[in-house]
This record gives structure tokens, sequence and C-alpha cells, in this order.
């Protein structure tokens, strides 16, 4: 199938969970990423932002829950199949819409 006949299929998740040892990052997300919509995630440094989207590529191991690229459970495709449907671009700027201090700087 060339690139031309692809379709976009939806990617979405139910119940995902992330832990960074024993600190629960992300738990009990559930979204829908539709094709053709353009969805804005925003929050505070240290949300947890990055680490869905990374959760959701299969590129973060997900503790809790399933994400799914259509009806391919995301954590069951290789990363070839992953990296042919959708790409993370992690990224700091210096122009920031959001410029709430992190948790980190909260604690000083």
């Amino acid at each position: 199938m060339s690139l031309g006949e692809r379709h976009a299929e939806t990617l979405r998740c139910e119940g995902l969970g992330v832990r960074y040892g024993d600190v629960s990052v992300l738990s009990g997300v559930d979204l829908e990423l539709r094709p053709g919509r353009a969805t804005a995630l925003i929050g505070p440094n240290g949300a947890g932002k990055s680490t869905l989207l990374l959760a959701l590529a299969g590129l973060r191991s997900a503790g809790e829950g399933r994400a799914w690229i259509g009806e391919r459970e995301v954590s069951r495709t290789s990363p070839r199949e992953r990296a042919s449907e959708m790409a993370v671009v992690l990224q700091a700027s210096p122009c920031l819409l959001y410029t709430s201090p992190s948790p980190r700087d909260r604690q000083k």
C-alpha cells in the first residue's frame, strides 16, 4: 500500500496509567484522537503531557490500561508498524504559551 492509499486511523486509550518507579504520573486516562482533528494537550511542566504522548506511541511502557491505533493494540505492534502510523516530536521552546513554573520549581 502506498502512502497515498493509506487512510488515517483513530488513536485512543482507555484507563492508561504510567509510573516512574513508585510515582504515578498518569492514571486512568481515556482519550480519543480522531483523524482530521487538531488536539492540544495543555498543562504545566511535569503534568504528564509528554509521558502521555510517549505511552500512546508505545515508546513508554504503560503499567495500566491500553492504547490502540485503529483496531490494533499499540503494545502488540512492532516499532516499524508504529513508525509508519505516527511520530512524536518533543521540543522545548523559548516562546511557550504556558509559562507556569514546574512542580519542581514550585517546591523551591
